[in-house]
């Protein structure tokens, strides 16, 4: 099972923060690739030489790294080539209207055809129907998350979610 974990760009402006991650992943045991940080996009990328040193270091190490609620925000086409990333997770705003054939569900095909062409990890926010459901896997996005899988769990609920289905 892999963990997301969401994280701003001030946090990855810290210095120490590649090698807090990193520590904190050897105190627990944990492997690096069950790790994903979902950069949340809610301000322009400060102290970018160290962001991009961090990320860089973390990406190195195993660890996953994606845009979080892609398409909203802050976010720019600019950082699907500017930052080092494994993925994107498109926003619940495309995901969610998806069964409509409107705008938002044609940018999120747009937006998962180009994660694809850049080598990227998809993930769609906000699957909540099986209508919703078919169309994501129809455009071939990676992972999905959303309601129509679960409503979200307190930790001791998960752990009994996932040893019932080992």
């Amino acid at each position: 099972i892999s963990m997301a974990v969401n994280v701003s760009f001030p946090q990855v402006a810290d210095a120490n923060f590649a090698d807090e991650v990193l520590r904190a992943l050897a105190e627990s045991e944990m492997p690096h690739e069950f790790l994903e940080l979902e950069l949340t996009e809610t301000t322009v990328i400060k102290d970018e030489q160290i962001t991009m040193n961090n990320l860089t270091q973390l990406l190195n190490a195993g660890v996953k790294i994606a845009l979080d609620d892609f398409g909203t925000g802050f976010s720019s086409l600019s950082h699907l080539s500017d930052l080092p990333i494994s993925g994107i997770k498109l926003d619940r705003a495309f995901v969610s209207p998806l069964a409509d054939e409107c705008a938002q569900a044609h940018i999120a095909a747009a937006m998962v055809g180009l994660a694809k062409q850049l080598g990227l990890e998809t993930t769609a926010e906000g699957v909540e129907d099986i209508r919703c459901m078919e169309k994501i896997k129809q455009l071939g996005c990676d992972r999905v998350q959303g309601y129509y899988f679960s409503r979200p769990l307190a930790l001791e609920d998960l752990l009994l979610c996932a040893e019932e289905d080992h």
